[in-house]
């Protein structure tokens, strides 16, 4: 009798003991996914942050033309006139000397095969004409040329009639001229800038 208890004593602690490992195991399963689970919370909302900044990244991009505008130099500024021969009148002063010659900046543009591109020589050059010369960049080829532009005054290009549809980054080149007593154009010093131009077909 008494080992009979002895043993169901013995059985229902190693059932007890058995229970409480169970119970002891699910615990620490339990923890483990606790812990297991806490990266996760962080996880999604870091996931949804990445793909909200990777949507306004590309919103951003398709806005600006899909990244496709460079920083192509939309320049304008003046310096000093200046000549290669240091032209001097019969007084011997040179009519330049402290003289400026101010350069229009040209903006990237999106225009239709009819549209146009103002070519301008800035008031501020007084007696001073100007001459474009356009150039593609990638291969130097001259598309157009202007005639001598008075201050104040501009010509109206259209880039459609010889560049044709598509995306252009062109080189303007800016000459201005002096017109000496005898009537002569003596070109000064330039400027040029680059900027791109998209022609949409009409």
């Amino acid at each position: 009798m008494g080992e009979n208890r002895e043993a169901g004593r013995t059985a229902g602690k190693e059932k007890a003991l058995a229970g409480r490992g169970r119970e002891s195991q699910r615990d620490r399963n339990g923890r483990k996914a606790d812990a297991g689970g806490k990266p996760g919370k962080f996880l999604f909302p870091l996931v949804i942050l990445l793909a909200v900044l990777a949507a306004a990244l590309a919103v951003g991009m398709a806005l600006s033309g899909g990244g496709k505008k460079l920083e192509s130099g939309t320049w304008g500024g003046s310096v000093r006139a200046e000549t290669g021969a240091g032209e001097t009148e019969e007084n011997g002063k040179n009519p330049l000397s402290g003289r400026n010659i101010y350069f229009s900046g040209v903006e990237d543009a999106v225009i239709g095969m009819d549209g146009i591109v103002r070519l301008e020589n800035s008031v501020e050059n007084g007696d001073f004409l100007m001459k474009y010369e356009v150039y593609e960049a990638a291969g130097g080829e001259l598309v157009y040329e202007s005639g001598l532009i008075a201050s104040g005054g501009s010509v109206d290009w259209m880039p459609g009639g010889s560049l044709g549809a598509g995306e252009h980054l062109l080189t303007y080149l800016q000459i201005p001229c002096y017109m000496d007593g005898e009537g002569n154009h003596i070109s000064l010093t330039r400027g040029s800038c680059q900027a791109w131009i998209k022609i949409k077909e009409n």
